[in-house]
């Protein structure tokens, strides 16, 4: 066999010969060779994928997290909201987040054995545990829109929150103690929401809302909208609208008991800046509830209701009060029963009396609003440390200057007003746009 000799003089460049150029058209012929290889493997995965789409994705869908769970470790830092990871049956374990943060609120990972403050950007996995203090709140969102308020002194762990390659999502949330609120997303069929509390189980139907309370011995689920199967102990209990699962004790037999049900408040909004001008009333007003002859309101200065500055019995669905002052404001409603027996607590909802300031005292500047079909980009920029609300909610993130993005919920057809409030302990400053969306 004849060997290649190369020759590395610097000084003189070999000329091609015969055997030379055979020895290029060779390489050209590999190169050409692997190119189509490639194309040709190319077309086969584009024609696998095509006709069989969930064989590739559940095939590919390990390596995908691997890379994932490699890229986070390395990275260090904390969990993204967007962060999955896959199990051995294919299902993908979702995150869940944070949509409101309210006094003191603690998160115990099921990898830490040190809580941590919860902060918006804080990823909530299967196994966490989530706290609210004496004068905590917060709410938490699950990608299939279920989503559970957690009042002062609650204590939940994240038992289930998946979705599998039928894009069936699967999510249980236990209640230790304490009392808790939730609204179950419109989930497709074979999708589960489920509320554990002291061995009961709760089935909940799509586009539900239960209100849940378990304190020493007492514990109960009560369905304000929708329905739920709910389980213990071989039990079985289907509860409806104003219906309620009820029992004492480990061993205690669960009781269906109807009540009436408490009311949804309108006004004043959650989170909600309301200029103070003067000695002018605050107007609240809430849904009436058919089943009721009255109703209880309470106003309080803190989350956890024990600085109550109001409590006042009304028949209609609505009430003014004078003589609040600047601050922030915390308020729910109970129904009365025809006999005085009062429903469970409403939703609290947070509002703020803030005094007029002056033009020019507290910065709000805003950029372009950028269109996303029916969503809303909204830009601009505060005072450094400034809470910033556009049309009652709240920026989640305020960048270090003051900077903040923020996404609307999707808007109809035509002209729509964009407000922007700013507000700090000094007062509040609003700016107010109408944007058009075809």
């Amino acid at each position: 066999m004849n060997k290649l000799t190369i020759d590395f003089d610097t000084h003189e460049v070999p000329k091609l010969g015969d055997r030379e150029l055979r020895l290029s058209w060779v390489a050209i012929s590999y190169r050409t060779v692997t190119r189509c290889s490639i194309a040709l493997v190319c077309l086969l995965v584009a024609g696998v994928w095509f006709f069989f789409p969930n064989v590739v994705q559940k095939a590919i869908r390990p390596m995908v997290a691997a890379v994932s769970h490699v890229i986070a470790t390395f990275a260090g830092g904390p969990r993204s909201v967007s962060a999955s990871t896959t199990s051995p049956d294919g299902s993908i374990a979702q995150m869940a987040r944070f949509a409101n943060l309210e006094g003191t609120v603690r998160v115990l990972s099921k990898h830490d054995s040190t809580w941590a403050t919860a902060t918006y950007n804080l990823a909530l996995a299967k196994g966490d545990v989530i706290q609210t203090g004496a004068d905590g709140m917060a709410k938490v969102v699950f990608p299939d829109g279920t989503s559970y308020t957690l009042k002062p002194d609650s204590l939940i762990m994240v038992q289930e929150n998946s979705t599998n390659i039928n894009a069936q999502t699967q999510v249980a949330v236990e209640v230790t103690t304490g009392t808790v609120d939730l609204a179950t997303g419109l989930f497709s069929q074979g999708s589960r929401a489920q509320v554990i509390v002291a061995g009961a189980v709760a089935d909940l139907k799509p586009d539900s809302m239960a209100a849940v309370h378990n304190e020493h011995s007492q514990h109960d689920i009560l369905i304000k909208r929708g329905g739920a199967d709910v389980s213990r102990n071989g039990q079985h209990l289907l509860l409806a609208r104003n219906e309620k699962a009820s029992f004492q004790g480990e061993t205690a037999v669960m009781a269906k008991v109807s009540q009436v049900s408490p009311p949804v408040l309108l006004a004043p909004a959650n989170e909600l800046s309301m200029l103070l001008e003067g000695k002018q009333d605050t107007q609240f007003t809430w849904a009436p509830v058919d089943e009721a002859k009255g109703y209880r309101l309470i106003v309080a200065r803190d989350a956890s209701f024990h600085d109550v500055v109001l409590t006042r019995f009304v028949a209609a669905a609505g009430a003014k009060v004078s003589g609040l002052e600047t601050g922030a404001y915390f308020w729910s409603v109970r129904s009365l029963d025809g006999k005085g027996a009062e429903s469970m607590e409403s939703e609290r909802n947070k509002f703020m009396l803030v005094p007029q300031i002056e033009q020019g005292t507290l910065s709000l500047s805003l950029g372009d609003f950028i269109t996303h079909g029916h969503i809303l980009e909204v830009t601009g920029k505060a005072d450094l440390g400034a809470r910033v609300v556009v049309n009652g909610e709240e920026v989640p993130v305020i960048d270090s200057d003051g900077g903040f993005h923020f996404f609307t919920a999707p808007l109809p057809d035509g002209p729509n007003q964009i407000t922007v409030v700013a507000q700090n302990s000094t007062g509040m400053k609003r700016q107010v746009r109408t944007v058009v969306i075809q």
